[in-house]
């Protein structure tokens, strides 16, 4: 992971015992807090939480960005408003079937200070303001990532940058206040932090990826029942994934630069292929790679890997903030999406407004629970 997020984690995560980090920080955000709100566009509001149930994220230097998936080219996605997180380094937030925004931050500020954040977030996106606050347990020290699922928000836990593991708290907590405990679902051990958008629900497993550390010899992929938290298996030497309805797609990975197709059973390698690729989107049989360093762009066959095309990338330079919105329409930078099929670029018309003083990385898109596109 290379955001900003990430690097900050990293220096504070190392120094959190020494002067680099401030523990003793005041939380920046409490119960019944309004945050600063930005609308764009001059499209109407939802005129209720509930009507953000079908809205995706994205995140940037730290806020919110809500977004309108859309349902193809005659209704392209569009960013609909921003919530700033002030005081917090915010990496990761997932809106669920009830239109409340769960969010991840593992790290928070006071002054020009920097300190573990112990606490997860529900937020009401239309009112603006933080609904709950939910104290963490020292196992899930620095959540960098959320997941909503059926009954559970899963949750990766950072820690010290040296384990990681996951835990949960059930959904219902948005409502009942009474059902906000956290808890400790799997210990993924000697590892580092996750890979951008480290969990994935597929069916009755969650899979998890997670980066090397010092004490860790590979980037890893666990297979956890996600019902019992009990970890199924695992590999190593993997990078970013996707997914389709037959197999898992795997990036590369500090020791090698391959794609790899792996079973969703027994997480075999069936076929690979030569890449640079860190960004993958899967759809309709076909597999969309680009790198964010780079302006070139593949699309390949999804069983066999076979190359179907490839050239520069549309829209120019990568982003992290890639991935299917909806059939046919890929994100490829936040406010630019590709009509696949027809090769057509929509921008979006409030984008001059979004990237007005943008400072940072767009995170993955996330789409809300239930989603086609969620997992």
């Amino acid at each position: 992971m290379r955001t900003l997020a990430a690097l900050l984690l990293a220096l504070c995560t190392v120094a959190i015992a020494g002067a680099g980090c401030d523990t003793a920080a005041e939380a920046p955000l409490a119960e019944g807090d309004t945050l600063p709100l930005v609308r764009y566009g001059n499209a109407p509001q939802p005129g209720s939480r509930a009507d953000y149930a079908r809205f995706g994220v994205v995140m940037a230097a730290g806020d919110i960005h809500l977004f309108d998936p859309g349902t193809g080219p005659d209704r392209p996605p569009r960013f609909v408003r921003r919530l700033e997180t002030t005081g917090l380094l915010a990496t990761s937030a997932q809106v669920d079937a009830n239109g409340f925004v769960w969010l991840a931050a593992p790290d928070r500020f006071s002054g020009n200070a920097r300190s573990v954040n112990r606490a997860l977030y529900v937020i009401d996106p239309h009112a603006a303001n933080v609904v709950r606050r939910i104290e963490l347990p020292g196992s899930l020290t620095s959540v960098g990532d959320v997941l909503v699922s059926g009954d559970w928000v899963y949750l990766y836990a950072w820690r010290n940058g040296f384990s990681a593991g996951i835990g949960r708290v059930a959904k219902a907590c948005a409502t009942d206040a009474a059902r906000c405990e956290a808890t400790l679902f799997t210990e993924l051990g000697d590892v580092g932090a996750g890979i951008e958008r480290p969990m994935h629900r597929w069916g009755p497993w969650l899979y998890v990826v997670a980066a090397r550390s010092s004490r860790s010899p590979a980037d890893s992929l666990f297979k956890i029942d996600a019902q019992s938290g009990v970890v199924k298996e695992r590999s190593v030497d993997v990078g970013r994934f996707a997914f389709d309805g037959e197999a898992l797609f795997l990036g590369p990975a500090p020791s090698h630069t391959a794609l790899l197709r792996v079973t969703k059973e027994g997480l075999r390698q069936t076929a690979s292929a030569p890449t640079m690729a860190d960004v993958l989107a899967v759809d309709a049989g076909r597999l969309y790679m680009s790198n964010r360093d780079h302006d070139w762009f593949e699309v390949r066959e999804t069983t066999t890997l076979a190359l179907v095309s490839s050239g520069k990338r549309p829209g120019g330079m990568g982003s992290d903030a890639f991935g299917f919105v909806a059939p046919g329409m890929l994100m490829l930078d936040g406010v630019t999406t590709l009509d696949v099929r027809t090769g057509t670029l929509y921008q979006d018309p409030a984008s001059a407004e979004v990237l007005a003083g943008f400072d940072g990385d767009w995170s993955a898109p996330m789409l809300p629970e239930g989603h086609a596109y969620a997992y």
